[in-house]
């Protein structure tokens, strides 16, 4: 939405977030704390759980080459307070970068 575009920062007008073709995910079930779980049991949240879930995401999304579903893919990592996620899109074709 424009407003959850807003709050993470971008200033795109064209972001493909509003245009409902992109999605930020991260994993938050326990606790339910608005921020990314300890994905990889190490005992810590921390950039190492983004990277496992973009390779999840990569995994995903090799499925689809050739399909409508490929696009763009981008961790973004611990900012601040902000929970790092990744951004998963379907642009129609690979797009990469570092987030």
């Amino acid at each position: 939405t424009p407003y959850y575009n807003a709050k993470i920062g971008n200033k795109t007008t064209y972001s493909r977030h509003v245009w409902g073709d992109a999605v930020d995910i991260f994993i938050d079930e326990s606790p339910k704390d608005g921020y990314l779980d300890d994905l990889n049991h190490d005992g810590k949240t921390n950039n190492a759980d983004i990277n496992l879930l973009y390779q999840w995401m990569e995994t995903f999304q090799k499925q689809y080459e050739g399909t409508q579903f490929i696009g763009g893919l981008a961790r973004y990592h611990i900012k601040g307070k902000r929970t790092p996620f990744v951004h998963l899109d379907t642009r129609g074709y690979k797009a990469r970068w570092k987030g």
